[in-house]
């Protein structure tokens, strides 16, 4: 990515209270030198001038704060309610125009509103990165300046290599990540063998339940079938029974009922008999008592006597004609009693004959009603019989059926286990490849855990190597014959114990033992300084795919001597040639220098400051 600043317009900002243009695109590739004159303060010569602050307008513009940090408020011109600088400038021929105010608060590129992210990513430089490439400001420490570790710090920020620490970091979280994921594994995979050992012997009874439970079922049904086949028999004895029990009862009923008609016969004929010895009784009994009145007539009847019947007086011949008619009537009168007797003897011969005939069918019919009760109770007997044997039939055949249709109750407990088992398996199976792969995963985060550390070094170690070339290249146009530096993430101290950070170690000629830069004398440490600085920042703008047509040295000459300046416009005029680049060289003392391109001056007045070209 090329990028080319056109032109700056600053004010009001800080001194320059009324707007100043500096057209870059005016001035071509070399050393521009930017001198001051103060003439609000004249015995400060240039100091205070506001040279330093036109290039705080750009990073301000740029960034949002300028050199040394100050924002927001700070910028504003004493009493003005606001600031602004306008930055116009070519990303690879493309056109951009960047607008930063203060009062109100308002950031626009290209006239549209925007953000730091996004200018940052426009220029393809960040805050730190442009002060150790582009502008390298006053007062503020070089990067030899720093500690090791503030220089490692520095290093990590502009080259982003903190990204690989925050990755490892990442992948060292995923690897405990993924241990928990592999230890709740493992237990799972514990739980799920205890499932699959628990399923095997539940699974196992079962079967074993199931097994007895159907050999006890096809026991049951065989006795069942052998009991119905023996109740059948039994049932079929107690119907051949209850028959012959039925026709005994009709057979003694039937009889019962001739006996019965029988005997009704023989009680009616007995009664007829004992009546007709009644009537003959009463007639017995009244032809004895007229054969008493006449035989007592007949011995009582004498002359005189009247007739019973007619009445009249007998005398003589009626009387005797009168014992007469009662003789004879009295021997007719034995004749009936006589004849009386006879039938009466009959009567009774009859009767016992009759009372001999009713007893013996009474007997019968008591003995053949005895055998129909007997014959009954057999029956019922035989009919209870008969119905038990019925009942226990069907009551044998439900539990045959039952028997014959009864789930088995281990099935679907034996299918239960199965399925747990199965289910088990499968979960088992499931784990080990999840372990499997969590354990690949986990070898190859590992390996990352160190492996973007590595990364990391690497692209450390690969940017001081060339930081290491640059410098040394450039380290004699710095009138440092001889001398070398060399960069190093770790060194052994004198303990013998290893100091990390990024140390820089300087060998001077005819001498192998390092030196730490800060030994040296004023001019010397500032001619290393400006050798790292101007070093670092060709390796970052390398780095970071950038060229940028500007660099800017705000007070460069610290501690410098006469010949130190000029090594120093040498180089940097060289170096401007070589890359195609604007250098500004800013002092507050007036260098007189073949190698300067042209001059700008930055003339504070009580109006506020100006360029004056």
């Amino acid at each position: 990515m090329r990028l080319q600043f056109s032109s700056m317009k600053v004010g009001p900002f800080k001194a320059f209270r009324e707007p100043q243009t500096l057209r870059f695109s005016k001035f071509g590739p070399g050393v521009h030198f930017v001198h001051g004159e103060n003439l609000v303060e004249p015995r400060l010569g240039s100091n205070g001038s506001a040279k330093s602050t036109l290039w705080d307008a750009m990073c301000w513009c740029l960034y949002g704060k300028t050199v040394q940090g100050l924002q927001g408020p700070d910028v504003k011109p004493w009493g003005e309610p606001h600031a602004k600088v306008v930055l116009r400038f070519f990303v690879d021929d493309e056109k951009h125009i960047l607008v930063r105010k203060v009062g109100p608060n308002r950031l626009t590129l290209n006239g549209g509103e925007t953000n730091q992210e996004t200018i940052n990513r426009t220029v393809g430089l960040d805050y730190h990165t442009f002060l150790n490439t582009v502008l390298f400001g006053q007062g503020q420490p070089f990067f030899i300046d720093l500690k090791p570790r503030e220089k490692m710090e520095l290093l990590s920020t502009v080259l982003q290599l903190d990204r690989w620490e925050v990755m490892a970091d990442k992948a060292a979280d995923k690897v405990k990540t993924i241990e928990a994921q592999r230890s709740a594994l493992e237990i799972e995979l514990q739980a799920a063998l205890y499932a699959q050992s628990s399923a095997e012997k539940s699974l196992q009874d079962s079967q074993e339940r199931r097994d007895n439970w159907e050999s006890d079922r096809q026991s049951q049904i065989k006795a069942a079938e052998h009991s119905l086949r023996s109740a059948n028999k039994i049932l079929e004895e107690a119907k051949r029974a209850e028959g012959k029990a039925d026709l005994a009862v009709d057979s003694a009923e039937t009889e019962v009922r001739a006996l019965d008609r029988e005997f009704i016969k023989r009680r009616d004929e007995l009664n007829a008999a004992e009546n007709s010895v009644i009537i003959e009784d009463d007639k017995y009994e009244v032809l004895e008592q007229t054969q008493e009145q006449l035989e007592k007539e007949l011995g009582e009847l004498g002359a005189g006597d009247r007739c019973s019947k007619c009445g009249q007086l007998l005398k003589g011949t009626a009387l005797e004609k009168h014992r007469s008619e009662l003789k004879a009537e009295l021997v007719e009168l034995r004749k009936k009693i006589k004849a009386n007797s006879i039938v009466v003897d009959k009567i009774g011969k009859t009767i016992k004959q009759a009372r001999r005939q009713f007893r013996v069918v009474r007997e019968q019919m008591e003995s053949f009603r005895s055998k129909s009760e007997e014959a009954r109770d057999t029956l019922l007997i035989k009919q209870r019989e008969a119905m038990q044997c019925v009942e226990t039939v069907q009551t044998l055949k439900r539990n045959l059926e039952r028997l014959e249709t009864e789930n088995n109750p281990f099935i679907e407990m034996t299918r239960g286990y199965k399925k747990a088992l199965r289910k088990a398996r499968d979960q088992i199976e499931e784990c080990e490849t999840l372990l499997a792969k969590k354990a690949k995963f986990l070898e190859r985060v590992r390996y990352w855990v160190k492996g973007f550390k590595d990364v990391r070094l690497f692209l450390l170690q690969e940017f001081l190597e060339d930081l290491e070339i640059a410098s040394n290249s450039v380290i004699e146009d710095m009138g440092l014959v001889g001398w070398s530096i060399k960069y190093g993430i770790e060194r052994e101290t004198k303990s013998g114990a290893i100091s990390s950070g990024l140390n820089i170690e300087i060998f001077k000629p005819r001498s192998d033992v390092p030196f730490r830069w800060e030994s040296y004398s004023g001019g010397e440490s500032q001619r290393l300084r400006l050798v790292v600085g101007l070093s670092l920042a060709e390796s970052l703008l390398r780095h970071a795919g950038v060229f940028c047509d500007m660099e800017v040295l705000d007070e460069p000459t610290a501690h410098l001597s006469v010949r130190g300046t000029r090594d120093l416009c040498d180089t940097l005029a060289e170096r401007a040639a070589q890359l195609g680049r604007q250098t500004w060289f800013v002092d507050h003392t007036v260098i007189e220098s073949a190698k300067f391109q042209s001059r700008v001056s930055v003339v504070r007045r009580k109006t506020g400051a100006e360029i004056v070209l």
